[in-house]
């Protein structure tokens, strides 16, 4: 969200409640409003506060609790084995799979996925002659 000619931009719910406010602030690169909050699982309504009016932003998703029309955010589980690989794979040693390595080949290169001897790595002293 951007500024535009507001002076504050701030908003209720998530895990604060209706009753408090939080600030968004302007992050430096982008020149957008963020916030950042560490939230559990699990989908939160909330709402903008734009100069004292409140409102719902049709950018968000929303959903309709009797005759309030609120935006919501989604938190999903963090998949730990998924968070294990993504350690293991950034670590100063990081190690990958081979099905990891097709996973990242497939993502890269999805034109030839139907062919995966495109992606492996030549054995040593394999010439660059194709045997097929």
């Amino acid at each position: 969200m951007r500024r535009g000619t507001a002076k504050t931009v701030q908003v209720a719910g998530l895990d604060v409640g209706w009753h408090s406010r939080i600030d968004l602030a302007e992050n430096p690169k982008t020149h957008r409003l963020e916030v950042t909050r560490e939230l559990m699982p699990g989908t939160y309504p909330f709402k903008f506060i734009i100069d004292d009016v409140w409102g719902a932003s049709m950018d968000y998703p929303t959903m309709t609790d009797g005759a309030n029309t609120n935006n919501i955010v989604t938190v999903l589980p963090r998949d730990a084995s998924g968070q294990a690989a993504r350690d293991r794979i950034l670590s100063p040693n990081g190690t990958i799979t081979a099905e990891e390595r097709d996973d990242l080949a497939a993502l890269l290169c999805p034109w030839a996925s139907h062919d995966r001897a495109l992606h492996r790595p030549r054995a040593a002293g394999a010439g660059s002659e194709d045997s097929d």
